[in-house]
């Protein structure tokens, strides 16, 4: 695109350039202009302020400037001038666009230069200074000589620490280093006892800012040294200006020494530029003869000729942060030329002074990587005294040990400045506690002592304090989360107190905002001094808060840092000085609080807060009357007990008190020991002082508190630790020898029955293998070889199938005998009912009864032997009846002389027969697999008392192993070759090895053979289950035992079905029915595992060998899951590890089958992602359990309560973050949101940092994978111990989608709750409001 000539704006070319080049600026600038083409378009240097000049009579033209590389071009005509309208269209919109944003930027430039001139204005206004206001302590000012020598001695070790340890000397700068360290606390200790502020009056802490550390580019260690004054870097702008004055008159130029023109044409400009100059320089001298001008950026060269004709010196673009020094050394002010005119017609004193100012010109030095530097020229202006400012020069032969040595000077600068404040304040705490002995259980801060003689001296380099801040307020009972029945929440309050120590103002209280993570640094940044904290703190107490809108007089504010708080509220105090205790945010007192809140309420929507800023209009305003009269700042100290009349002496605070950094007070208070009462006291004993260290200041008081907190420790398990390994070996060996124990106990209980059968049988018929029982030593043998679970189910199938044939013998047996006998049972009915004839019983039944057991005796010695046999801990397995037999503590003769038993028995002889003894199912299917040399366990019975046996058995089937490459996939020899192998099974993909799942075990009878239809299905059976698109499962057919008449194994339902069918035939003969005996046909039970390769890998991953996965599922029952909604029904295993799932349909299994590839990929991240680690409670399997036709649903989850200690000591929580309907009046139930809050008084739990750190990562990535599958309603599951201060937490019930029922169940719920956030939202929603409330229910130390 062709460039326009820059000369077409003017008229007459040559008097264009001729013109501009006699405006010759600074040699710096870096503006230019393309030349015209009779010079070879040439660019042409300008000043600033001319280049912006020319911009906008171009742009004013209608031209287009493109002023990329700070060049000036012209791209585009004017548009009358295009050669063709179609161009003109195509780049009409973007010459418009670019030319107003061209414009834009020049009104910008402009409006900001307005903006600068008001500020100046503003900043000349010098505000009155309020060290009138202060006032000094006299308080033992003899002491501070002998704390000052203390000081001064410590820091010359502080300086020779911090310079060994930062400098790390060598042998090549030994010398220079040992005469830094010798010059150091020389120069610092000057620095801080010349330099004389007051924080509260400047607003200023760090003493750097009235310091500067300069170093010399000269390798000469000798210029170290002190110099009252500025130095900075700059050189006289023309070589004929004086290089020394004494005595100077200074002016501060802000901006360009050049004139701000109005005229439109710039030939008018050109013409007139050196007349307007020439008198505003005569303005200026005539005014203030000056003889010394500092300007911000450039001047022109007008300006620099007549400055020198009048004798001025400039110094041209010299840093604002140089001026800033200059202006405080000299008190000179910021002016511009604009607003010139207006400084001289108020006859504003803007000229600062100094006792003499020159310049050193340095050699040239060569530095470290051989370049030669270029001249180096210092200007110095030196005063006579350095109370403002002052310079410590240092150098050196190094420039990396001079760049290091500048941050040590910086650093004990500050160490010194607060050690000189401490000693002050250490003078006035030790008055405070003259003839007081209440420093003896003072816990409010130990400021008798120095920093350093309380913390080692690597601490004390620590430069910041890092703590959490939380504002408390009290909470509105009558709206709160709601709660309608206050009765029962006052109930719950005395049932389940709350932790109301801390924050014992409310009884109820909430968070007004957020926590808030920060750190200052002391005497920088956010740091203020402790007298702007105190009178800012009073000042704002009546301003509203923009989130709660309470006065934040009604605020407590808690500052947790490490394992303590620091407690901070402001209340007004009576005559006595004893604190106004009130539940609701107090009312306005004084007249100039009232003040403070018209001012603030100027602004309807919210109050204003002061700052820093503010401090000199608060001080003039609270401390001066119409008449002019000042009161004097006034601001007391003392330390109270808020329980007694206890408290130390009133102590007024110095000037140099108030400018004590406010987060190193913190610091020091945060040190203290706990509360100790001492009989030194004279006071009552029995009073828990709770003191509480008190400012007063103007009516009002600031009351500091520190104590201390309860920092929990999170149980993260991201894999079986050792620990928990030796604990399941330890839970398996007292399993086995309770088990052993009750074991026995039942035999006891069977051979006594088996012993009554044979007496009444024994004359009709003889049942073989009863006598074997009785064989003492036979049994001893038996009980003392089982040392595995897979022994001791072994055995006890075994034993389960002898006694059941003997049970089938004698059923047989009984149903001759009682077609023989009814009629004289009918009899018997008879007499037992007749009054008379109570007592009496037939022979039979009265051999039974007054017979002794034959082997009474021998029992009972064997059971004295077991019953030695003791589990090693405390403990008794408690189990339901549903799941597991009870022990029945019952010897032999007990049980003979109870003739209410026999009794009993005689009336049903079978009712109790084998009723505690495991029925087993599949006995063929068990014995073919035992056979087979492909399986993990030796034996895994199947019982009808443990609901998952059959499944625990799949996953010890040959076939279920060869499906998933057991061997060849999950039993590698090196450790490091097994993690690259589950990582890479966790992400296989659904079906990927399915052509092997389908793959037979010819080693097994055929009807054990995998499967993946059921021909006994129904059709509407097979419809009710949703075809899958892709095969995510193997199948482990189960075959019951084939029934042919009285078959040798039945079910539990059969065995009852067999007693039912005796005792109708016993009714048959009574009288009392005609119900008929029937079998039962075989039936098969099918097991689907899903993802059987990822959960195996998943489990593996975590430490679970499939061995220990199959030990605790034949092992389980039911457990009641207190809290839930859900109906479903839950088991956990016998080891405490696993628990089970059971669901009523199989939707929420469907909908976790739908993303669990997805969930896999999260674990993934969490075992082997060290970034990427998630609390999603596992879930180690997913199987479906088609028995005889009908399907059974399971998910088998990690238990979150496994390992975090005793029952009895959790306190267990259901957080979703929601408000609405998250109340639980029940206090031994799993509690809610509301629950947490009130239990808690609305602190968080304050966790170890690394804890936080990973609960935190772990919180946003499973929230955004929960996202991004649409996924609502789960919910955090927060299990505390108080007693070993651990935690342990997991999110659960993540298995829902967000689908049009849970949105019409929202909005239904939103309609019936008056407009109150239901519990589900949206996930967006949900997400969010989940991690805010995270973010309030926990920080870190």
């Amino acid at each position: 695109m062709p460039y326009l000539d820059v000369s077409t704006i003017v008229e007459d070319v040559d008097i264009f350039f001729v013109k501009s080049k006699q405006i010759q600026p600074c040699s710096c600038s870096n503006h230019f202009f393309d030349g015209s083409p009779n010079e070879g378009e040439k660019k042409i240097r300008f000043c600033r302020r001319c280049y912006d000049k020319i911009s906008q009579l171009i742009a004013d033209k209608g031209f287009f400037v493109d002023n990329e590389e700070s060049t000036l071009k012209v791209t585009l005509k004017k548009e009358g001038n295009s050669h063709s309208r179609n161009t003109s269209k195509q780049f009409e919109s973007v010459t418009t666009f670019t030319s107003s944003k061209s414009i834009i930027a020049k009104g910008n430039e402009v409006q900001q230069i307005q903006d600068e001139d008001e500020t100046l204005l503003e900043i000349n206004q010098e505000k009155e200074d309020i060290s009138e206001f202060l006032e000094e302590s006299d308080i033992a000012k003899d002491q501070l000589p002998i704390l000052q020598e203390k000081s001064g001695y410590q820091f010359e070790k502080i300086c020779e620490y911090i310079l060994q340890n930062v400098l790390q000397p060598n042998k090549t700068y030994e010398k220079v280093i040992e005469f830094w360290k010798a010059k150091m606390k020389t120069l610092i200790t000057q620095s801080v006892q010349e330099i004389q502020f007051h924080s509260l009056n400047t607003k200023l802490m760090d003493i750097n800012h009235f310091m500067k550390i300069k170093i010399i580019d000269h390798h000469d260690e000798q210029l170290t040294s002190f110099f009252p004054g500025v130095i900075f870097r700059k050189n006289v702008a023309l070589k004929q200006m004086q290089s020394e004055i004494n005595k100077p008159s200074i002016i501060i130029i802000i901006g360009d020494f050049d004139m701000e023109g109005s005229q439109n044409q710039l030939e008018d400009y050109i013409q007139n530029e050196k007349k307007l100059l020439v008198d505003s320089i005569n303005q200026i001298y005539k005014n203030y003869e000056p003889n010394l001008i500092l300007v911000e950026k450039g001047a022109n060269k007008i300006a620099l000729d007549e400055c020198l004709k009048k004798k001025i010196t400039v110094l041209t673009n010299v840093k604002k942060k140089v001026l800033q020094r200059v202006k405080l050394c000299t008190n000179a002010k910021f002016i511009s030329l604009s607003i010139l005119k207006q400084c001289i017609e108020r006859k504003e004193q803007i000229v600062g002074t100094c006792e003499k100012v020159f310049f050193k010109q340095f050699p040239k030095v060569v530095s470290e990587k051989g370049e030669i530097q270029k001249d180096s020229t210092l200007c110095f202006l030196k005063n006579q005294s350095c109370q403002k400012f002052a310079t410590i020069t240092i150098s050196g032969p190094s420039e990396e040990l001079l760049s290091k040595l500048k941050q040590c000077f910086i650093g004990c600068a500050r160490l010194g400045k607060h050690q000189d404040l401490e000693s002050h304040f250490i003078t006035t705490e030790c008055s405070m506690f003259k003839n007081n002995l209440l420093k003896t259980i003072s816990n409010q801060g130990n400021f008798t002592t120095f920093l350093f003689e309380k913390i080692p001296l690597k601490e004390l380099f620590n430069i910041e304090l890092k703590y959490i801040k939380i504002n408390y307020v009290i909470a509105d009972v009558n709206n709160f989360n709601d709660i309608k029945d206050f009765s029962s929440l006052e109930e719950y309050k005395l049932k389940h107190p709350s932790q109301r120590d801390k924050l014992e103002e409310f009884s109820m209280a909430r968070m007004c905002n957020k926590p808030q993570e920060k750190k200052s640094v002391y005497y920088h940044g956010e740091d203020v001094c402790l007298g702007q904290f105190i009178i800012l703190k009073i000042a704002n107490k009546d301003n509203r808060c923009e989130f709660c809108h309470l006065p934040k007089i009604a605020h407590v504010s808690f500052y947790y840092c490490g394992d303590k708080y620091i407690k901070i509220s402001v209340d007004q105090k009576n005559r006595s000085g004893r604190v106004i205790s009130t539940n609701e945010p107090p009312q306005l007192s004084n007249q100039v609080s009232q003040q403070f809140s018209q001012l603030s309420n100027e602004d309807e929507q919210r109050d204003n807060v002061y700052t820093a800023k503010d401090i000199t209009k608060i001080v003039q305003q609270s401390h001066s009357n119409q008449k002019g009269e000042k009161k004097k700042i006034r601001i007391e100290t003392y330390i109270q007990c808020s329980k007694c009349d206890l408290s130390s002496n009133i102590v007024k605070l110095s000037s140099l008190n108030l400018d004590f950094s406010f987060f190193r007070f913190m610091q020091t208070i945060l040190m203290t020991p706990p509360n100790t009462n001492d009989k030194q006291t004279g006071q009552q004993i029995n009073c828990n002082h709770q003191l509480q260290r008190i400012f007063t200041y103007d009516e009002s008081m600031v009351k500091i508190q520190v104590g201390e907190v309860e920092v929990f420790n999170t149980i993260i398990q991201r894999t079986l630790s050792q620990e928990l390994l030796d604990n399941l070996t330890k839970w398996e060996e007292e399993y086995i020898q309770s088990q052993k124990k009750d074991l026995y106990q039942r035999y006891l209980n069977i051979m006594f029955q088996l012993t009554q059968f044979k007496k009444t049988l024994s004359k009709n018929v003889e049942v073989d293998g009863i006598e074997q029982y009785s064989d003492e030593k036979f049994w001893q043998q038996k009980f003392s070889a089982i040392n595995q679970i897979s022994e001791l189910q072994q055995f006890t199938y075994n034993l389960s199938i002898q006694l059941q044939e003997i049970g089938e013998q004698i059923k047989t047996e009984m149903k001759r005998f009682l077609n023989k006998n009814s009629i004289i049972r009918s009899q018997k009915d008879f007499d037992h009912q007749s009054p008379t004839n109570k007592g009496h019983l037939s022979g039979q039944d009265y051999d039974i009864i007054h017979s002794d057991s034959i082997v009474g005796e021998d029992i009972d010695h064997q059971s004295d032997q077991f019953g030695d046999m003791k589990s090693s801990i405390d403990c008794k397995f408690k189990k339901n009846s549903s799941n597991k037999i009870l022990n029945q503590q019952h010897s032999v003769r007990e049980l003979d002389s109870n003739h209410s038993f026999i009794a009993d028995k005689q009336q049903n002889p079978l009712s109790n027969f084998l009723k505690e003894w495991p029925i087993c199912l599949f006995q063929e299917e068990q014995n073919k697999v035992a056979l087979s040399e492909r399986k993990i366990i030796p034996f895994v019975a199947i019982f009808e008392s443990q609901p998952l046996s059959s499944l625990a058995f799949a996953l010890n089937h040959p076939n279920y192993l060869k499906a998933i490459n057991y061997y060849e996939n999950f039993q590698k020899a090196d450790s490091e070759q097994q993690k690259v192998v589950l990582s890479k099974l966790i992400l296989i993909k659904t079906g990927q090895q399915s052509g092997k799942w389908d793959q037979e075990d010819h080693s097994l009878p055929r009807e054990s053979l995998a499967t993946t239809t059921d021909s006994n299905l129904n059709t509407s059976q097979q419809q009710s289950i949703p075809q899958k698109k892709e095969k995510n499962y193997i199948t482990i057919t189960l075959q019951y035992d084939k029934v042919k008449g009285m078959k040798p194994s039945m079910s539990r339902d059969q065995f009852i079905d067999e007693e039912k069918s005796i005792s109708s035939q016993q009714s048959i003969a009574s009288g009392q029915g005609n119900q008929q005996f029937s079998i039962k046909k075989s039936k098969t039970q099918e097991i689907m595992i899903y993802f059987p390769i990822q959960f195996e890998a998943l489990r593996a991953s975590f430490g679970i060998t499939l061995n220990l996965f199959i030990k605790s599922l034949s092992v389980t029952g039911s457990w009641n899951a207190s809290g839930g909604k859900s109906s479903s029904k839950f088991f956990k295993s016998d080891n405490e590890l696993f628990v089970v799932k059971k669901f009523d349909d199989e939707k929420e299994f469907r909908m976790f089958e739908q993303f669990a590839i997805d969930y896999f990929r999260q674990m993934h991240r969490h075992f082997y992602e060290s970034q990427k680690p998630s609390l999603l409670c596992k879930i180690f399997g997913m199987y479906e359990i088609r028995d005889k036709g009908n399907p059974e649903f399971y998910l088998i989850m990690e238990n979150l309560y496994y390992g975090i200690g005793n029952q009895k000591d959790l306190l267990v929580y259901d957080l979703k973050g929601s408000e609405t309907n998250r109340w639980e009046k029940k206090v031994n139930k799993v509690l809610l949101d509301t629950n947490f809050i009130i239990d808690r008084n609305a602190e968080p739990i304050i966790l170890q940092n690394d804890c936080y750190i990973y609960n935190d990562k772990a919180f946003q990535s499973d929230c955004k994978f929960l996202l991004r599958k649409s996924i609502v309603d789960y919910s955090l599951l927060l299990i505390i111990n108080n007693k070993q201060k651990k935690i342990k937490m997991g999110i659960i019930d993540y298995l829902r989608f967000y689908t049009w029922d849970k949105e019409t169940e929202r909005l239904l719920k939103f309609v019936l709750k008056g407009g109150k956030v239901p519990t589900i939202v949206n996930p967006h929603d949900y997400k969010q409001r989940f991690l805010t409330a995270i973010g309030r229910y926990f920080i870190h130390v």
